[in-house]
């Protein structure tokens, strides 16, 4: 018999069977270990139970009243000894003090509900909210005085009940129409377990940009001398106003030049002309849609006027939604000889003095204006009108605090940056830049916001062109070449992980055709420098304590390149050897992936990334 034992055991059949009963041995002490845990929980519940009801005869005005509920929890329990510890089964760890029982009024009944959670032990009940989605947007800006009408409820969601949109109480009690203010409109919902949903929609209660100034101004107002409460963000762009219209509408001009344009190239009229294409074709196209949908067309008066008078007359005009400042504009905006619009950067006029001569701002005569030829490339501050409507959400008008319009909101954390606006302003590898673009593959293109400097010395980043150079075509490959020391030397200034290789254009100088018709050049590389018709390539007051010339691409073959003299904001082309070093203001493509962490966009509250 123990022969038999032995050879069965050791049989495969023997040794299957002893598997076999160890597995139903294990799997019945489990079945019993798990009863016994799930007994100790619902011990735990009854006890929870019993401990809520004990507290309520005890204290019969905290009952909810009909149709209500209250809810107590487990800590709460605790603290008042109504309930002793209650343990995860198995275990000397205590439940969560989270728990709670929630106590129902229906009529005269009271229904109680166990939420208790034990480790992995659950009370089976619905304590899951309802989801509300809105629709519409989650922030409504309103005129103040008008009316609130609710854009409503898409739908309402419910793990287990069936609810609809008439279920949702929307309480406006706290919105006050008659005062400036941010206020929430609350979307309340529950389900038959009273799991309570709320969502809430803000509302901005704001004046608008025109009825502000004529309250404060006066109908019609024009700004003049050195005023400081004009400054207006639009668009992700810094502007200043220039005056409001008879119709309320508001002329606002950007706070910057943007670009270096010339007039025209074979005396055409304005509407013909280079300048109305690029105001046309690039700026106007950079103003996001939201933002766009706020301006408004204006009568563009480009009259020649041979004298530094005011017009009187508009024989020559053409309508559409960005121009220049007319001769009369900016000489309105004089105090004496001080201006809001008199920096160290010049700007082209709308009107012409003669067919080849146009009127330009000028900080260094008495008049402030001062002419030039009309094919030089020369700083564009593109004009606009606002809608008498479009609403101030924040801001008290100075440079640190500007009006903030309702055209766009600010990002958020976690926000792709391919989403911003061409303008808004962000911190790469230290250095401020802004957004000119998004290509097509989502990444996002930059230039600097200033000149670049050595962060350790403080020194302004220099380059030039190698003596043994004979030819000034862009060449990344080639040593001695500007790009090559952008690419080689420069580069190194900066943190390549985000920075795409990319394919940019570099145009030639050609001052007798549009800047639109120039040939140009392709180049691979990390980075490059802006051309002079490129969104801001010009020369902007964050250069002032600079006053150094940096490079822009356009060049020639006979060794002419284009310049920027930080000491007029005016752009040269000139021979190569006339000012052989210069600074860099670089361009570079920032990768899609990279999410905004922190800031506004704005230059003094720029996006951090990561």
């Amino acid at each position: 018999m123990k022969k038999l034992w032995k050879k069965w055991i050791s049989s495969i059949w023997g040794k299957v069977s002893i598997v076999a009963l160890v597995l139903i041995l294990v799997g019945i002490l489990s079945y019993l270990l798990y009863f016994k845990n799930q007994f100790q929980f619902q011990e735990n519940e009854d006890i929870f139970l019993a401990g809520v009801q004990n507290y309520y005869e005890h204290n019969p005005l905290r009952l909810p009243d009909d149709g209500t509920f209250t809810e107590v929890s487990l800590e709460d329990m605790y603290k008042g000894s109504w309930v002793e510890s209650l343990f995860i089964p198995g275990s000397s760890r205590l439940c969560s003090e989270d728990s709670f029982v929630r106590v129902i009024a229906d009529g005269e009944e009271y229904r109680y509900m166990v939420a208790l959670t034990c480790g992995k032990y659950h009370s089976r009940v619905d304590s899951t909210a309802s989801v509300i989605t809105l629709k519409g947007d989650e922030t409504v800006v309103l005129h103040l005085g008008s009316e609130f009408q609710d854009p409503g409820i898409e739908e309402v969601k419910d793990n287990k009940d069936k609810l609809s949109i008439e279920d949702v109480e929307v309480d406006t009690s706290k919105l006050d129409l008659t005062k400036t203010g941010t206020y929430q409109v609350t979307y309340k919902v529950h389900d038959k377990s009273y799991n309570v949903a709320k969502v809430n929609r803000t509302v901005i209660v704001a004046d608008t940009l025109s009825g502000k100034i004529e309250r404060e101004k006066g109908s019609g107002y024009v700004y003049r001398g050195l005023a400081e409460d004009n400054y207006v963000l639009f668009s992700g762009m810094l502007f200043r106003i220039v005056k409001l219209n008879a119709d309320k509408s508001v002329v606002l001009i950007t706070e910057n030049n943007i670009a270096n344009v010339s007039y025209n190239t074979n005396e055409e009229s304005y509407p013909d002309s280079n300048i109305y294409t690029w105001l046309n074709q690039v700026f106007l196209p950079s103003i996001s849609s939201n933002s766009s949908s706020y301006l408004v067309d204006q009568t563009w008066c480009y009259d020649e006027q041979n004298a530094i008078t005011a017009a009187n007359s508009c024989q020559q005009s053409v309508t559409g939604k960005v121009g220049l400042l007319t001769l009369n504009d900016f000489l309105n905006s004089k105090d004496g000889n001080a201006s809001y619009l008199l920096d160290n950067g010049r700007f082209s006029l709308l009107n012409k003095m003669d067919a080849r001569t146009i009127w330009m701002s000028d900080l260094n005569n008495s008049d402030s204006v001062n002419t030039m030829t009309s094919n030089s490339l020369t700083g564009v501050r593109p004009v606009i009108a606002l809608s008498s409507d479009i609403c101030i959400t924040a801001g008290d008008g100075t440079y640190d605090n500007p009006y903030k319009l309702q055209d766009y909101s600010y990002g958020k954390e976690n926000e792709l940056l391919n989403t911003r606006l061409i303008g808004e302003h962000v911190v790469y590898s230290g250095y401020p830049f802004r957004i000119r673009g998004i290509d097509e593959d989502g990444n996002i293109q930059v230039v600097s916001a200033e000149l670049l400097k050595n962060q350790t010395t403080g020194d302004l980043l220099l380059g030039q062109y190698a003596d043994s150079i004979t030819s000034f075509v862009p060449n990344v490959g080639e040593e001695g070449n500007l790009y090559y020391t952008l690419n080689n030397d420069i580069i190194n200034h900066l943190s390549e992980s985000s920075i795409v290789r990319r394919e940019y254009t570099i145009p030639r100088f050609d001052a007798t055709r549009p800047y639109s018709e120039w040939e140009t050049k392709t180049i691979n590389s990390y980075l490059s420098i802006p051309a002079s018709y490129e969104m801001f390539s010009a020369f902007s007051k964050s250069h002032l304590e600079q006053q150094q010339i940096y490079w822009l691409s356009d060049y020639d073959e006979e060794g002419n390149v284009t310049i920027l003299n930080g000491n007029n904001g005016i752009a040269f082309h000139l021979r190569e050897d006339s000012f052989p070093e210069n600074a860099f203001k670089v361009v570079l493509t920032l990768d899609k992936k990279l999410e905004i962490a922190s800031g506004r966009g704005t230059m003094r509250n720029p996006y951090y990334v990561r």
